[in-house]
């Protein structure tokens, strides 16, 4: 499974990917893996290779970054991306 291969074990509720339980487990995985990535101290090493991506949607739906984390953390790219002087279609 997808799942297994991202989070380095294997979990019943891969078997039914799209069910609200395995949705709900990836994401705190996601979520706790986030976490430890961008905490001031080393506590354990993250569970796969899946991480939360920075953002966040209002009720309204405007993406934004998650606060505080604007740039990626030991990179600093921006979360936002910004403007390019590259046509559209060649970076999409």
């Amino acid at each position: 499974s997808l799942w297994a291969e991202h989070i380095g074990r294997i979990e019943d509720c891969f078997k039914d990917p799209e069910s609200l339980e395995c949705v709900k487990y990836v994401n705190g995985v996601a979520e706790d893996n986030w976490k430890r990535y961008t905490a001031d101290e080393f506590t354990r090493p993250l569970q796969g290779h899946i991480l939360k991506y920075p953002m966040e949607v209002d009720v309204d739906g405007n993406v934004k970054p998650l606060a505080g984390h604007e740039s990626f953390p030991d990179v600093g790219g921006v979360v936002e991306g910004c403007p390019s002087l590259f046509p559209h279609k060649w970076t999409t």
